[in-house]
Protein backbone atom coordinates (compact mmCIF):
# COMPACT_ATOMS: atom_id res chain seq x y z
CA UNK A 1 0.00 0.00 0.00
CA UNK A 2 1.14 3.42 -0.90
CA UNK A 3 2.46 5.45 2.07
CA UNK A 4 0.37 8.43 0.90
CA UNK A 5 -2.69 6.24 1.46
CA UNK A 6 -1.05 4.99 5.16
CA UNK A 7 -0.39 8.49 6.36
CA UNK A 8 -4.11 9.18 4.82
CA UNK A 9 -5.97 6.53 6.73
CA UNK A 10 -4.09 7.23 9.86
CA UNK A 11 -5.09 11.13 9.53
CA UNK A 12 -8.91 10.07 9.31
CA UNK A 13 -8.33 7.96 12.48
CA UNK A 14 -6.99 10.36 14.20
CA UNK A 15 -9.85 13.18 13.45
CA UNK A 16 -12.47 10.15 14.10
CA UNK A 17 -13.54 9.90 11.10
CA UNK A 18 -14.49 5.93 9.74
CA UNK A 19 -12.35 4.44 7.25
CA UNK A 20 -14.99 1.84 6.86
CA UNK A 21 -16.32 0.82 3.11
CA UNK A 22 -19.51 2.42 2.18
CA UNK A 23 -22.54 0.62 2.64
CA UNK A 24 -20.49 -2.09 4.80
CA UNK A 25 -21.69 -3.15 7.96
CA UNK A 26 -20.24 -3.29 11.61
CA UNK A 27 -18.55 -6.39 13.03
CA UNK A 28 -21.49 -8.21 15.59
CA UNK A 29 -20.28 -10.53 17.99
CA UNK A 30 -20.48 -13.70 17.23
CA UNK A 31 -22.89 -16.01 19.15
CA UNK A 32 -21.03 -18.97 20.92
CA UNK A 33 -22.90 -21.74 21.99
CA UNK A 34 -23.27 -23.10 25.18
CA UNK A 35 -21.26 -26.16 26.85
CA UNK A 36 -23.73 -29.31 27.71
CA UNK A 37 -22.44 -30.76 31.30
CA UNK A 38 -21.78 -33.90 29.36
CA UNK A 39 -19.36 -31.84 26.84
CA UNK A 40 -17.86 -30.32 29.83
CA UNK A 41 -17.38 -33.84 31.81
CA UNK A 42 -15.62 -34.83 28.52
CA UNK A 43 -13.53 -32.41 27.73
CA UNK A 44 -12.24 -32.57 31.51
CA UNK A 45 -11.56 -36.48 31.36
CA UNK A 46 -10.04 -35.90 28.33
CA UNK A 47 -7.44 -33.55 29.55
CA UNK A 48 -7.11 -35.24 32.70
CA UNK A 49 -6.05 -38.39 30.38
CA UNK A 50 -3.55 -36.53 28.06
CA UNK A 51 -2.06 -35.41 31.66
CA UNK A 52 -1.58 -38.88 32.76
CA UNK A 53 -0.48 -40.44 29.66
CA UNK A 54 2.25 -37.49 29.53
CA UNK A 55 4.00 -39.18 33.14
CA UNK A 56 4.39 -42.91 31.88
CA UNK A 57 6.55 -44.01 29.48
CA UNK A 58 6.78 -47.51 27.57
CA UNK A 59 4.89 -50.45 28.46
CA UNK A 60 2.99 -48.41 30.62
CA UNK A 61 1.58 -45.99 28.22
CA UNK A 62 0.97 -48.73 26.04
CA UNK A 63 -1.44 -50.61 28.53
CA UNK A 64 -3.40 -47.46 29.31
CA UNK A 65 -4.01 -46.92 25.58
CA UNK A 66 -5.23 -50.18 25.77
CA UNK A 67 -7.47 -50.12 28.86
CA UNK A 68 -8.50 -46.83 27.26
CA UNK A 69 -10.11 -48.51 23.63
CA UNK A 70 -11.04 -51.11 25.48
CA UNK A 71 -12.86 -50.59 28.00
CA UNK A 72 -13.33 -46.74 28.75
CA UNK A 73 -10.96 -43.36 29.37
CA UNK A 74 -11.88 -43.48 32.78
CA UNK A 75 -10.42 -46.73 33.95
CA UNK A 76 -7.69 -45.53 31.46
CA UNK A 77 -6.81 -42.51 33.77
CA UNK A 78 -7.44 -44.56 37.25
CA UNK A 79 -4.86 -47.01 35.87
CA UNK A 80 -2.35 -44.19 34.84
CA UNK A 81 -2.45 -42.33 38.20
CA UNK A 82 -2.32 -45.99 39.86
CA UNK A 83 0.47 -46.61 37.79
CA UNK A 84 2.23 -43.56 38.55
CA UNK A 85 2.07 -43.62 42.12
CA UNK A 86 3.44 -46.96 41.96
CA UNK A 87 6.76 -45.53 39.92
CA UNK A 88 7.21 -43.53 42.57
Amino acid sequence: MAKSKIRKYREERREGKSTQAAGAKPATAKKVKKVTPQVKRARKLQGQYLGALKSLTGADRAKVKQTAAEKSVAEAVKLALSLKNAAK
